[in-house]
């Protein structure tokens, strides 16, 4: 899952996919070197399936989810976070760290949001 999941995130978010297109995601499997007999066994078995589905609807129902990633944290607070790519492995960390104390901890923020677009100077240099 590993190597399937950047190429899945990749496939929709960058390239603009359709994820519902099953060639697609087999060609993806194949890609990150899962065992395709058994992936296209669990494509078309309908229980994994339910089981996302009854997840949305308990986090959409329970939490208020509306899109990931969400954090939803021991003390009940759950937050959405929509990032722009990091520079550097490091800055990514940095800012995980602080946006996880920001979210579980500061309950009374509503909302962070930027402009968008266009993003602030400088994000996609």
């Amino acid at each position: 899952m590993r190597r399937y999941m950047p190429l899945l995130l990749k496939a929709r978010h960058e390239d603009r996919k359709d994820l519902g297109d099953k060639d697609l995601l087999k060609e993806l499997a194949a890609q990150a070197n899962l065992d395709l007999d058994r992936f296209a066994k669990d494509l078309d078995d309908r229980t994994t399936l339910d089981e996302i589905a009854a997840s949305h609807k308990e986090a959409v129902e329970e939490r208020g989810v509306f899109g990931t990633p969400t954090f939803v944290f021991e003390n009940g607070a759950s937050a959405f976070l929509k990032l722009i790519r990091p520079k550097t492995p490091e800055q990514a960390e940095k800012a995980f760290d602080s946006l996880v104390d920001v979210m579980s901890n500061n309950t009374f923020i509503g909302e962070v949001k930027r402009p968008q677009p266009p993003w602030p100077k400088g994000v996609f240099d």
